[in-house]
């Protein structure tokens, strides 16, 4: 990857081409896309360098395909072959791709070999395509790769992203850009299948309360009537009027959250993405079971009676950018972020996966710090992990020593590379003070990132002092 010439001011504009992939394997479909990302050096002629990702170009798109299971849960053989395929079809080679991620969603999430599933798909793709699942992370993506954050940032609204899948629901409000909350629930098109005639396949233990609750006649191995499925689909329809601030919270909904709960706010606007999405937007009615289990599930009713809902208030109704595929556009574009200009990095050591990270506050009792930060990594054993804080903007020389001072005695006892992560931009200098408190040691000291506790990090191989980084999290429910 070549550095582009510099601005006509003579600036080095460090400007690099970062080929990514993105693959999501949920619980009804499997997709890959192919992107090429362009990260410059932004900063002024005089500033200091600041490098971020200015371009995303989509590349290549697979077909969506169901998503292959088998006896443990996903059938990873298939997946890897599917994936395998496709990278033929596309022209490009896997060697090629230093950035992306595996996402893992929905109910497929909680199948037994989920974690092997990311484990080879990621050995399959590459050094730094990375495994990444867990309900929040997956509503951000899918919410940044509907289109939803830029809507939010353009127009300075605040926009709740409903990504609605086969087993689950993605959920990311985004304030002017910003992400303010995610969250997920037990909602989506496959938790009832159907064959071709009406008799129910499946009915997920997720949605017997709900079926309890309102002695809906729906059981698996029998025959639904249509009036049945039309009522559950009324009911989860209107849980989103629920969660857009537009109605109470009901109880039945709070028992559908995954992880964490979720008070619902009055918003501007209400997209959805995801296949069910497809079916919100797409304006065709569905009045008989025959038109409902088309795709084998209620997705198709499920997606009428979502737009139904939201007929009283065509103001909050907007149509997202991307639907079936915003998850895996997300993972593409969106997960991943840089660091460089002013860093210091033993390649040696990268990349470096899964790293657990520790996040730290301000140092303002040494002993309590200290006692704070080995109690955390106590958590992961011997463990390589990074640690994180935010730190002080601008810090005088003096200070960088005072914050070295307790990250050296950290990693002192431990023998493992001094990897440590910050908000703010002083890397370079902290990261000097520790290479001399450590000269025989790897060092990696980045800036620019926020991580917190919970995440890992993945650090990629440096691309002409651009560090790749991705801040993600590993939960398999």
């Amino acid at each position: 990857m070549r550095k582009e010439n510099a601005d006509r001011n003579g600036r080095d504009t460090m400007k690099q081409k970062i080929y990514s992939a993105g693959v999501d394997v949920g619980t009804t479909t499997t997709q890959m896309i192919l992107s090429q990302l362009t990260v410059e050096n932004t900063a002024g002629p005089f500033d200091p360098p600041h490098v971020e990702i200015t371009e995303k170009q989509v590349l290549y798109q697979s077909p969506i395909y169901f998503t292959p299971l088998c006896a443990d849960g996903i059938n990873i053989g298939a997946v890897e072959q599917i994936l395998s395929a496709e990278f033929l079809k596309s022209g490009y080679k896997r060697a090629d791709f230093s950035s992306g991620a595996v996402i893992i969603t929905g109910e497929s999430a909680r199948k037994r070999n989920a974690r092997a599933t990311v484990d080879a798909l990621s050995e399959q793709l590459g050094d730094f395509v990375v495994a990444e699942a867990g309900p929040d992370l997956e509503s951000i993506l899918a919410g940044q790769g509907a289109g939803a954050a830029d809507f939010s940032k353009k127009q300075e609204k605040s926009v709740l992203n409903f990504d609605i899948g086969g087993g689950t629901t993605n959920a990311c409000l985004f304030q002017t850009g910003v992400v303010t909350d995610a969250f997920a629930l037990d909602i989506g098109g496959r938790l009832v299948r159907l064959d071709a005639t009406g008799n129910v396949c499946y009915l997920s233990e997720r949605l017997a309360p709900l079926v309890d609750t309102y002695h809906l006649c729906i059981h698996s191995g029998s025959r639904v009537a249509f009036a049945e499925l039309c009522w559950l689909c009324e009911i989860l329809a209107d849980c989103f009027l629920q969660l857009a601030g537009l109605k109470p919270l009901e109880k039945t909904t709070e028992a559908l959250f995954i992880g964490h709960a979720y008070a619902p706010r009055p918003v501007d606007a209400v997209t959805f993405s995801g296949g069910v999405a497809e079916c919100v937007y797409s304006g065709a009615h569905v009045e008989s079971l025959m038109e409902t289990a088309r795709y084998g599930d209620m997705g198709p009713l499920l997606g009428a009676k979502i737009r139904e809902a939201f007929f009283p208030f065509p103001q909050l109704f907007c149509e997202a950018v991307e639907k079936i595929r915003a998850t895996v556009i997300g993972a593409c574009n969106y997960s991943m972020q840089v660091s460089g200009g002013t860093v210091v990095y033993d390649a040696s050591v990268l990349p470096l996966k899964n790293l657990p990270v520790i996040c730290m506050s301000v140092v303002e009792d040494e002993k309590e710090w200290t006692q704070t930060a080995e109690e955390k990594w106590a958590r992961f054993g011997d463990a390589a992990a990074a640690l994180a804080f935010e730190g002080p903007q601008n810090p005088s020389y003096e200070c960088v020593k005072q914050i070295a001072e307790p990250i050296v005695r950290l990693f002192a006892a431990r023998n493992v590379p001094i990897v440590v992560v910050i908000e703010n931009d002083f890397a370079k200098a902290l990261g000097q003070v520790l290479q001399r408190s450590f000269p025989k040691r790897p060092v990696v000291c980045i800036d620019g990132i926020r991580a917190r506790d919970g995440d890992y990090i993945d650090i990629g191989m440096p691309v002409a002092q651009v560090i790749p980084v991705v801040v993600k999290t590993l939960i398999f429910l």
